[in-house]
């Protein structure tokens, strides 16, 4: 009788939460993160007591990434130079990202933007900063390499590199081949979702 009674009395409840207008069901996964480790970092898990994989995988990437950084070598010497002619400068710059066991990994890029982009005051109008701020990018963006008038944030030279992906290009040479921080192919970790009741 009193399991009956429990039973009854869930139901209940759970139609009155799931039709009151003030309230929102939002179910996007199964499984609440329990730890901060299993929260979704981007980065590629560790690979622990295995030591001949690792070292077969780190000289595949190696060899691979040697070759790929022979054939690539003169084109990303024609992209750097003209980087350099378009907006004099450093034609590299470093990205700082989340890595392997939560550590900074640096990341060696084209730069794709002039030189004092982070000045945000002095490159935006008070209406693209405020679009900054909120979004945290730009659909048309003026700090791009060779952008000249509105609409070349879609076609001029700086965003005709990262829709090409040629900014990630020095990453090969750098972070592949030489400093072995990143992998040919990498596994990235599984995204947790959880489950939430938010009131309207």
């Amino acid at each position: 009788m009193s399991e009956e009674l429990n039973g009854t009395l869930l139901l209940e409840r759970d139609h009155d939460v799931a039709s009151s207008p003030n309230i929102v069901m939002t179910e996007t996964a199964v499984k609440e993160p329990e730890t901060q480790s299993e929260v979704y970092t981007g980065a590629a898990p560790e690979v622990k007591n295995r030591p001949v994989y690792a070292f077969f995988k780190r000289l595949a990437d190696f060899v691979l990434s040697f070759a790929a950084s022979i054939v690539l070598i003169i084109p990303m010497a024609v992209v750097a130079l003209a980087i350099m002619i378009k907006d004099p400068g450093n034609p590299f710059y470093i990205q700082t990202r989340v890595g392997k066991n939560g550590k900074d990994l640096r990341i060696l890029k084209f730069r794709t933007m002039r030189k004092g982009a982070d000045k945000l005051e002095n490159m935006l109008t008070p209406e693209l900063l405020e679009e900054y701020k909120r979004e945290y990018k730009l659909d048309d963006d003026p700090r791009l390499i060779g952008y000249k008038k509105l609409g070349d944030g879609r076609t001029c030279f700086g965003a005709r590199l990262r829709q090409l992906s040629i900014d990630e290009l020095p990453q090969i040479v750098w972070n592949i081949c030489l400093k072995g921080e990143r992998d040919i192919i990498e596994t990235t970790g599984r995204n947790v979702g959880f489950s939430r009741v938010v009131a309207a």
